[in-house]
């Protein structure tokens, strides 16, 4: 049995991307919502062959909801006694919401048994999968790394000519959005004016194979963050209320087209120069993958840090730590900081797993002594004190056994 996990059509409801496995396995009884699948697809009671197939079709068109009631949709309401214009949109309603439902608690019976394998490390450096969500726990960057975001928000326009996505990628603001991928070509991208609101609109450059076909726009995730304007424009469900404060967005326009995006929407990472961290030696605050800055801010942060007083972090500590992983190390072409934090994590993860992969970063410890946390790096240290035989408490004394 072929089961769908996404089917993505265009305006004119050609196929344009179809994800599918085979399943072979025992098929589990669904109740009495089979039943009424089962009469749609001239089925029979006892299969949930066709909650498959409508669970996967209401996944599929999560992604780029549909316009307008369908055929499919109208037969389905009709099924429990709806007629005309009400048939089709609570039809759709029930395929688009209700159905899901179904597929879920189908897959929880299909599903196999997996054993989930030990990650080993909560700082990521290569998660560049954008995946949709609701609940996702935000990511928190140190340093410049490449991620994938979730998509909180997609929605077409103009007769389905444009998808309308939101791409979340922090949980906090960064400095910058380095690059932009489209699956694994980066997309180079050229200013073709700003909206109302003085952000900058991106388009792909001239030559690139997605010219013409997009519209890129980065909000790097401030406290005083104001929604898009162009967004608050085409869309009339996305108001300025959305302003997404404190979470760090690309507002991505595709352009329908089939032949430039052959295999449906692609996937859509960044690079990103993380979060701004405070450096006691200069009383600055600014980007840097500076370890002893990047932990010493974890430590400190009230939202998803330890929450540790400023009293706690003993400063001169962690200026000289810091000064330690801002040494220059010669290679055979050109120099390179000593140590370097770039990477990320989920907020799922315990404090503890993300604090021993940070210090990853400087082969370090971190310590907490007489009330005061303390850095501690895998550098060499020159000795304070010379130890002799006279701080020997006494002589030297030799046991042995006579043989």
């Amino acid at each position: 049995m072929k089961i769908y996990n996404k089917v993505i059509y265009d305006k004119d409801d050609n196929i344009i991307f179809k994800d599918s496995f085979e399943y072979n396995g025992p098929i589990a009884k669904a109740g009495p919502i089979a039943d009424a699948l089962g009469d749609v697809f001239g089925g029979g009671s006892d299969i949930v062959k066709g909650a498959l197939i409508v669970g996967a079709i209401a996944t599929g068109f999560a992604a780029i909801p549909a316009i307008g009631p369908s055929a499919f949709a109208t037969k389905v309401g009709g099924m429990i006694g709806l007629k005309g214009t009400a048939a089709g949109l609570v039809g759709t309603f029930l395929v688009s919401a209700g159905t899901q439902l179904v597929l879920s608690a189908v897959n929880r019976k299909l599903a196999p048994d997996i054993d989930i394998p030990e990650i080993g490390t909560s700082l990521q450096t290569g998660v560049t999968v954008t995946s949709k969500g609701a609940i996702n726990p935000h990511r928190i960057i140190y340093g410049k790394t490449r991620v994938g975001g979730t998509i909180v928000y997609a929605e077409t326009s103009n007769n389905n000519d444009f998808l309308h996505m939101v791409i979340a990628f922090a949980g906090h603001e960064v400095n910058s959005f380095t690059k932009i991928f489209f699956n694994e070509d980066e997309v180079p991208l050229t200013q073709d004016g700003s909206d109302s609101n003085g952000i900058a609109r991106l388009f792909p450059s001239s030559g690139n194979e997605y010219e013409g076909k997009a519209r890129i726009k980065k909000h790097l995730g401030a406290d005083a963050q104001v929604a898009d304007a162009d967004l608050v424009s085409d869309v009339t469900q996305w108001t300025t209320d959305h302003r997404l404060r404190g979470i760090a967005y690309l507002y991505v326009r595709l352009d329908f087209d089939s032949d430039v995006y052959p295999n449906g929407v692609p996937n859509i990472s960044a690079e990103i120069q993380g979060k701004k961290v405070f450096d006691p030696r200069t009383s600055a605050t600014a980007f840097s993958s500076n370890p002893a800055l990047c932990i010493r801010d974890y430590i400190l942060d009230t939202s998803y840090g330890l929450n540790a007083d400023a009293t706690e972090v003993n400063d001169t500590n962690f200026q000289a730590i810091a000064n330690i992983c801002d040494e220059d190390v010669t290679l055979t072409s050109g120099t390179e900081d000593r140590f370097t934090l770039n990477g990320s994590f989920i907020l799922s993860s315990s404090p503890k797993t993300i604090m021993e992969n940070m210090l990853s970063s400087i082969g370090g410890a971190l310590i907490y002594s007489n009330g005061q946390f303390k850095l501690r790096a895998a550098t060499f240290e020159t000795p304070t004190v010379t130890l002799n035989e006279s701080n020997l408490r006494s002589g030297i004394t030799l046991k042995y056994k006579n043989i």
